[in-house]
């Protein structure tokens, strides 16, 4: 019974790093500043912590694999007034998104709707506006897989 309390306890800790590092990566999106020493450090914390944990560890990888695939929409827009056009739900799913991370329990209906909500502006604006919508169309995909790989693995 004690090795399941601390193998929850690095499950959690893992999942805590894992959104710290979206949190990082998130806020990317509205800086043109180089940050990858910062998302570098974190990403070695994030899998020193998932070496450490006994159970999950593919599911905790796939997560964060997830996340850098949604952090490759700021590098694959070059024009940062395409994210001004976004922002306010940018930073809903930027703060939903490591909500949910942390406690998938009680935001995932919140995240979903956030989801939802970027999906009808891609459909309304961006498709529109941006010069490569495919690029919005492949983070909301990866915003659907966290939301179903994080719901998958809750314990």
């Amino acid at each position: 019974m004690l090795n399941n309390y601390f193998k929850k306890m690095v499950y959690r800790r893992a999942l805590r790093e894992i959104a710290k590092l979206q949190q990082l990566l998130c806020s990317s999106y509205f800086v043109q500043e180089n940050n990858d020493k910062q998302v570098h450090q974190q990403r070695i914390r994030v899998l020193s912590t998932i070496r450490k944990n006994k159970c999950h560890v593919d599911e905790l990888n796939h997560i964060a694999d997830i996340i850098f695939s949604l952090n490759q929409l700021r590098h694959r827009i070059k024009d940062f007034s395409i994210f001004e056009v976004c922002s306010r739900e940018l930073n809903d799913i930027a703060s939903t998104s490591v909500a949910f991370i942390q406690d998938a329990v009680k935001f995932s209906a919140i995240f979903s709707e956030k989801i939802h909500q970027f999906e009808t502006l891609y459909h309304n604006t961006l498709r529109v506006v941006a010069p490569d919508p495919l690029v919005f169309l492949f983070f909301i995909q990866d915003l659907y897989a966290l939301h179903e790989k994080v719901n998958q693995l809750r314990p």
